[in-house]
């Protein structure tokens, strides 16, 4: 259970990226391209975790990037 969870929430993940990033991009361009560098080199660095640790980066840059739109 826990397994589809976590693919699920891969799947999720990369299949919402794309368009996610590319409306963001179309918002504030240097962010989300500082943004992908920064998950580049993260993801590198912890092959074994990087889902967990590119989800948790991935929200609090969506949430930062909200915030400041309101």
């Amino acid at each position: 259970d826990e397994e589809v969870k976590a693919l699920s929430t891969e799947f999720l993940f990369w299949n919402g990226l794309p368009s996610l990033l590319g409306f963001l991009f179309s918002k504030h361009p240097p962010l989300v391209l500082l943004a992908l560098k920064i998950l580049n080199k993260i993801t590198i660095y912890a092959e074994d975790h990087s889902i967990e640790i590119l989800h948790f980066a991935f929200s609090s840059l969506t949430d930062d990037l909200l915030f400041d739109e309101a």
